[in-house]
């Protein structure tokens, strides 16, 4: 008596398997992008709120000093938006 071995069952669920694993990630992925949108969207609204005044033209020595130690005040390193800079720039060019 022989026996075959029987597995044309078995290429599908290792089909659905994949499907599986693949849907995870594209989730974890789609996940990980809105967690970086809603970074870069509450970080641009803190850069707005904490901007100084700077008046639109400097008429006198006194508005200018205020100007310069509001300037020296900002840290321009942390509130430097790399991707908008990047936008105005080439749409300059």
């Amino acid at each position: 008596m022989s026996y075959t071995n029987n597995q044309k069952g078995s290429s599908h669920i290792v089909l659905v398997f994949a499907v599986l694993v693949l849907g995870l990630i594209g989730f974890a992925g789609y996940r990980v992008m809105n967690k970086q949108n809603t970074k870069t969207t509450s970080a641009s609204q803190t850069v707005t709120a904490t901007t100084p005044e700077v008046p639109a033209k400097i008429t006198n020595k006194v508005q200018a000093q205020q100007a310069s130690s509001s300037l020296d005040a900002e840290s321009i390193d942390t509130t430097l938006d790399a991707a908008q800079l990047d936008t105005e720039l080439n749409s300059v060019l």
